[in-house]
C-alpha cells in the first residue's frame, strides 16, 4: 500500500478547564504533579505519564469498546468538566469534536514530540493500493487543489493543527450549527467528488481506469479473476462519491468522527 500526500497534520492534546487558572507548557511543570490526569490506556501520551512521574493520580480510560453504546474520549472530557478530573491526554481531533460540538468549557494544548519517545503528532493520508498510481495522483491533486477547503472543514469541526500551533492553547472554533455530517465524511465526500469530476471531464482512458478493471458487480475481470473484486472497492469512483454523499447527508454519528 502506497500512502497519498498528507491532508493535515495534528498531534494529541492535553484538555483541561477554562477557569484551572494554570497553562500548560510541557510535563516538567511541577504543578503537574497534584493533577489528576485522564489517560486512554495504550496510547502514546501515557508513556509520557510514566517518563514524568505522574502516574500517581492518573485515571485510565479504556481504549477498545463499542463506540455505539460508549466513548470513553467524552466520558473523559465530561470528568474534567465535572472536575472529577483535572486534565486529560487524548487525541486531538476527537476532543476537538466534542469540546466544540458540546459547548464545553475547555481548552487544548497541543502535545509536543520528546526525544526518545513516541511520538505525539501524526501526518495524516489515504492509502492507495500499489498497483494503482493514477488514482494515488488523481487523489493527491484533488488534496493539493483543495487545501483550502480542506482545512476549512477542519477547522469548522474543531480539529486542531499542529502545523499552526505550536505550545500553548490550541486555537480552533466551533463549527457551524448547519453542519451535521462529520468531519471524515465531509472530507471523503469532498475528495471523491473532486475526482469523480476529474474522471468525467478526462475520461477512462486517460485516467488509467479502463472499463476491464473496473467490471459491474459480480462480473469477472476478463482475466480469470472473479467479480467480487468489484464489491471489495473497486466500483466506479462516480458511484463511490454518490455513496459517500448519501451517507454525508445524515447526521454525525454517535461517537463523533473516527480518530
Amino acid at each position: 500500500m502506497q500512502t497519498t500526500t498528507p491532508y493535515y497534520y495534528t498531534s494529541y492534546v492535553i484538555a483541561y478547564r477554562n477557569d484551572s487558572g494554570w497553562s500548560f507548557i510541557d510535563f516538567d511543570d511541577p504543578k503537574l504533579k497534584a493533577l489528576h490526569i485522564g489517560i486512554v490506556a495504550g496510547t502514546p501520551p501515557a508513556d509520557l505519564l510514566v517518563r514524568h512521574d505522574l502516574m500517581a493520580h492518573a485515571r485510565p480510560y479504556a481504549l477498545q469498546v463499542d463506540t455505539r453504546f460508549e466513548s470513553p474520549v467524552h466520558q473523559m472530557l465530561t470528568d474534567i468538566v465535572n472536575k472529577e478530573i483535572d486534565a486529560g491526554l487524548l487525541w486531538g481531533p476527537i476532543a476537538g469534536y466534542y469540546i466544540h460540538h458540546d459547548g464545553l468549557p475547555l481548552k487544548m494544548a497541543l502535545i509536543q514530540n520528546e526525544p526518545g519517545a513516541p511520538r505525539m503528532a501524526y501526518h495524516i493520508a489515504m492509502g492507495v493500493r500499489n498497483n494503482e498510481p493514477e488514482w494515488r495522483r488523481r487523489i493527491n491533486a484533488a488534496i493539493n487543489g483543495r487545501r483550502d477547503e480542506i482545512t476549512a472543514i477542519l477547522r469548522d469541526y474543531g480539529v486542531p493543527s499542529a502545523r499552526r500551533a505550536g505550545p500553548g492553547a490550541a486555537t480552533v472554533r466551533s463549527p457551524p450549527a448547519a453542519m451535521r455530517i462529520s468531519a471524515p465524511l465531509a472530507l471523503a465526500a469532498l475528495l471523491l467528488a473532486a475526482t469523480a469530476a476529474a474522471q468525467n471531464r478526462w475520461g477512462a482512458r486517460a485516467t488509467g481506469l479502463s472499463r476491464r478493471r473496473l467490471p459491474r458487480a459480480g462480473a469477472g475481470d476478463g482475466r480469470g479473476r472473479s467479480g467480487n473484486r468489484d464489491r471489495r472497492g473497486r466500483a466506479p469512483v462516480a458511484r463511490q462519491a454518490r455513496g459517500v454523499r448519501r451517507c454525508a447527508a445524515g447526521a454525525a454519528p454517535p461517537g463523533g468522527p473516527a480518530p
